[in-house]
């Protein structure tokens, strides 16, 4: 037992004065009676009864005696020191549902075993905290049944963790005492360190007890993936001690595009390259590991059919041809003035139907000059929403454009220049920023448009708006630059166009799990589930359809995907944190004065009953 108030232990001081009245107070003396004469027989019999009378009279000095050291003793404030088991008040559970939670564990998964261990630990008021990459709390203060139910509902998602965040919203949660109990593998936290976050909680009184779901795995899967409308190269790493040899698939509305085979040393990655193809598409490792979620990669491309270029010019096998022969995305027309109906394949066509019209090297005398009314037509054609492309050559100025051209000629200018971007956007943004390309010979003129690149200061790369269609100057001459010799060309070519036709950025339609989604309409399908709401968190991997377009979402985490580490963070798999003590202090100084009150009414009792009053 302790106190409270030391200082009130003075009160037992009163029980001095108490004492010494006690003793000095006049005893009865004894006299003979001599009308009780007959009463000496029974002597021996009356001792017994005085010495019952005497105690019955210090009874009532131990009464008051015990009555006044209570009073002293509950100015004191007692108090007893408890064990006390704190989870019989409230348990919040942080339960990792990280894609690494997914991995096998037995005849489960370390998430399944997480929740069967956290259903043997419910008390009578429960919190649950999920943590993903943001901390969920989905449940607060809930009994044990409605607790079991709300796990069992619970899947693991394809994020990464943060462990720290979700127990620091379990400690905001635990108000009046409790414990928090965490499950998890312990592969990675995003957020604060776990362990600083413990000794935090554990500074407050709240225990934390860890139970570690980690152990050996083996696991090969895709850790990253550069995508664009040409390409996709994909970066597979063996996470296990032993070389791995698997298969990957390209399938696209489930039917078989391209298959490799792919050699994998241990511990380390490869990456291997596909043709992207348009719409939807499914990468797959085939695989036989211990984690599933990593072993597939989705694609969407926002290009769903084939943009239509149709290239009018006199050359034959030019660079320009090659490059944009040379895009998967592009189907391409070439036709020769001056008849632009029929391509050199004799194919008819409407040219003034397609995506984008290029200008490039054509004649402007002889019998396979461009008609003079050409211009008039393609002026029609940008009125009306296309997109048009003329190219430099010697005699441009010369042609009469229409007014479509966004520069005015002024003449040839030879020597030696460096063509370097003015503005970076969707066509320019891989372009080398220093210098792109170099030259020995270019047009000097005066732009009417936005100029994106230029030479010596004349513009090289001018764009314009023109009618609800759109003009643009390719001021390089092919022949006399190395641009057309490099590896950028071609990607420029494809930017160009697919800026042209507005075509979104392939990377906003290709993002990893973890960031949020919005909608600008009410209604947002998850890869599991159609969402009524503007805004949800891309947790799993597939699909999510909104706003009339398809977003691919993928893991894409090395370090979700390291599952074969053993961590030893805590408690074994399944076991039970037990019995979480804390000494409290119980008060009972509440507990001395309900003794004192029955000390005296008893006392009363026994004055009256004695006859006292």
């Amino acid at each position: 037992m302790g106190f409270g108030n030391n200082a009130g232990l003075w009160a037992l001081l009163g029980l001095v004065p108490f004492i010494l009245i006690y003793l000095r107070k006049p005893r009865p003396k004894e006299k003979v009676i001599p009308s009780l004469m007959f009463l000496m027989a029974d002597r021996k019999k009356s001792k017994h009864a005085a010495f019952l009378n005497r105690l019955l009279a210090n009874l009532l000095f131990f009464l008051q005696l015990a009555a006044i050291a209570g009073l002293a003793v509950a100015v004191a404030k007692p108090f007893l020191m408890l064990s006390y088991d704190v989870k019989a008040e409230h348990t919040v559970f942080v339960i990792d549902a990280s894609a690494s939670m997914q991995t096998k564990y037995g005849s489960s998964t370390r998430f399944e075993e997480a929740i069967e261990a956290a259903k043997k630990e419910l008390t009578r008021k429960n919190s649950i905290v999920v943590a993903e990459n943001l901390p969920l709390v989905i449940a607060e203060k809930e009994n044990e049944e409605d607790s079991a139910a709300i796990l069992s509902e619970l899947r693991a998602k394809a994020t990464s963790t943060n462990i720290g965040g979700a127990m620091l919203a379990a400690k905001n949660l635990l108000k009046g005492g409790g414990r928090v109990i965490v499950l998890s593998d312990f592969l990675s936290n995003d957020g604060p360190d776990i362990m600083a976050v413990k000794t935090l909680l554990e500074s407050e009184d709240i225990p934390v007890s860890f139970v570690d779901l980690s152990g050996e795995a083996s696991n090969v899967g895709f850790v990253e993936m550069n995508i664009d409308q040409q390409s996709t190269k994909v970066f597979v790493k063996n996470f296990n001690d032993k070389e791995a040899n698997v298969k990957i698939s390209l399938k696209s509305d489930n039917k078989l595009i391209s298959a490799k085979e792919l050699r994998i040393l241990p511990r380390s990655r490869e990456s291997i390259l596909f043709d992207t193809p348009m719409g939807t598409a499914e990468l797959e490792i085939d695989a036989g590991d211990d984690l599933m979620i990593d072993n597939k990669a989705f694609i969407s491309n926002p290009l769903s059919e084939k943009i239509e270029v149709v290239l009018i010019t006199n050359k034959d096998n030019s660079h320009l041809e090659y490059a944009l022969q040379s895009l998967p995305n592009i189907r391409l027309y070439v036709v020769t003035p001056p008849v632009l109906t029929i391509t050199r394949d004799g194919e008819k066509i409407s040219p003034y139907e397609k995506d984008v019209i290029i200008v490039s090297g054509i004649n402007l005398h002889g019998a396979d000059s461009i008609l003079p009314g050409t211009f008039n037509d393609l002026k029609r054609y940008v009125n009306k929403g296309g997109n048009l492309v003329i190219a430099a050559q010697d005699d441009l100025a010369q042609l009469d454009t229409a007014g479509l051209l966004p520069v005015r000629i002024n003449n040839v200018v030879t020597g030696t220049f460096f063509v370097r971007r003015d503005v970076v956007n969707e066509f320019t943004k891989n372009l080398n920023e220093r210098g792109f390309a170099s030259a020995t010979r270019y047009l000097d003129a005066v732009p009417s448009g936005t100029v994106i690149a230029s030479t010596n200061g004349k513009p090289v790369f001018v764009y314009d708006n023109y009618g609800k269609g759109k003009v643009f100057y390719y001021g390089i001459l092919d022949d006399y630059s190395d641009f057309s010799m490099e590896i950028s060309y071609p990607i420029f070519w494809n930017d160009l166009v697919s800026f042209l036709v507005e075509l979104e950025d392939i990377d906003d339609y290709n993002v990893k799990t973890g960031r949020m989604i919005s909608s600008e309409e009410n209604g947002i399908r998850t890869p599991s589930e159609e969402v009524e709401a503007t805004r949800v968190l891309a947790d799993e991997a597939g699909y999510y359809i909104y706003d009339g377009k398809t977003v691919a979402v993928n893991l894409l985490d090395e370090k979700e995907s390291d599952v074969g580490i053993v961590n030893n963070t805590g408690n074994a798999a399944g076991s039970k944190p037990g019995f979480v003590a804390e000494d409290r202090e119980l008060d009972v100084s509440s507990l001395v004065l309900l003794a004192v009150f029955l000390l005296l009414s008893y006392e009363l009792w026994y004055i009256k009953r004695r006859g006292d009053f």
